[in-house]
């Protein structure tokens, strides 16, 4: 028993240590921040656009993992650099808000912030998302905005930009925005129309069914409904009458059978009349 009971827990722990071996390492913002800037000083130094790209996408990917990790602006600030970098103004600008959100206001944030500001935002418009419904992505010329940042203004070079987005219920939106140099400077509202904003699973108060072709008439069943009852009440009533007043035992209407067959004969008229009303 005893030796069942070792192997069992000797199970349990390799089970529990191959599960450990198998999760994700925990992120190490030291690590992060170091091979960050490692790749975005290459970036820099690259004299290849696509090259330059590529590795300031990798600094950026760093930068967000070490701020995710600790929630620190100075991260953020760097991913949004980063990202100004591969010249993709619209993740710049967004991870620009992520570092606001977490500022601490001292003398680096706000010497940051202030040529962050002029680099991210100066020299383009900006759009903010106005949705009919709650986002749950938005892309922004294929680039996806983290989900912090997307009711925030999205910097944007004049051109023709293609925004993509999806509700909570499911709902996909697509379309373009056009900005001109006129709209240099300024933040415009892009309406964000889901067309199908219901949950699949539920239906609205104010829908409304087809009817059938014949609806301007009785349909059959409210005829049949009507011939029914209208039978039976005048068995019931013929019979109540021979009751009530037969000459060989006749009881009258204020007898107790006169009052249980009067009542019978309404109640019964009244379930024929509604059923016949509301039949389709």
């Amino acid at each position: 028993m005893r030796a069942s009971a070792g192997a069992i827990t000797l199970g349990l722990l390799a089970l529990a240590a191959t599960r450990s071996a198998s999760a994700a390492p925990p992120v190490d913002p030291a690590y992060e921040l170091e091979e960050g800037e490692r790749q975005l000083a290459a970036a820099n130094a690259s004299s290849s656009p696509s090259d330059k790209v590529k590795l300031a996408r990798a600094a950026a990917s760093h930068f967000e993992a070490a701020s995710r990790a600790t929630g620190e602006w100075s991260s953020a600030a760097r991913a949004s650099d980063a990202y100004l970098t591969a010249n993709i103004p619209p993740l710049a600008s967004a991870w620009y808000w992520i570092a606001a959100e977490g500022a601490d206001y001292s003398e680096s944030y706000l010497a940051w912030q202030k040529g962050a500001l002029d680099r991210v935002f100066g020299g383009r418009a900006s759009i903010t998302l106005d949705p009919n419904d709650s986002i749950k992505t938005a892309q922004v010329d294929g680039a996806s905005l983290p989900y912090d940042a997307i009711g925030r203004p999205i910097a944007l070079d004049p051109g023709t930009h293609r925004v993509a987005a999806t509700s909570d219920g499911a709902a996909v939106f697509q379309g373009n925005v056009v900005l001109t140099a006129g709209d240099v400077g300024k933040t415009k509202f892009f309406p964000v129309t889901f067309q199908n904003t219901e949950r699949p699973d539920e239906i609205r108060a104010d829908k409304k069914y087809p009817r059938r072709p014949n609806d301007g008439g009785f349909s059959a069943l409210r005829i049949v409904t009507i011939v029914a009852t209208t039978t039976l009440a005048t068995g019931i009533a013929v019979g109540g009458g021979y009751l009530l007043f037969g000459s060989e035992n006749p009881h009258g209407l204020d007898s107790p059978q006169g009052v249980a067959i009067v009542s019978t004969e309404v109640l019964l008229i009244a379930a024929g009349v509604t059923i016949a009303l509301i039949a389709d």
